[in-house]
């Protein structure tokens, strides 16, 4: 009952940690909310955690778990989750 942001702002000189984190959030099912900003249902901070460590962008990513989301139910939809 719990949803994940991931947001991130990497510097332009690290444009290619920066694209591949993008990458692999939208292909591991992270929907982009926002520019930098992907949502996702379900727990996930090791995987962050790996993302920030293999590229080296750890103070550059922040990971959230939150409780509300307006339009909840349009999310759920998407994530096939009612």
């Amino acid at each position: 009952k719990r949803w994940r942001l991931v947001t991130y702002d990497v510097p332009e000189e690290k444009k290619g940690a920066r694209d591949a984190i993008r990458i692999t959030l939208k292909e591991l099912g992270f929907l982009e909310l926002n520019k930098s900003v992907y949502l996702y249902p379900y727990p996930c901070i090791e995987m962050i955690e790996f993302l920030r460590e293999i590229y080296g962008v750890g103070e550059h990513v922040t990971y959230l778990t939150i409780g509300f989301l307006e339009e909840e139910e349009v999310y759920k939809r998407y994530f096939n989750l009612l």
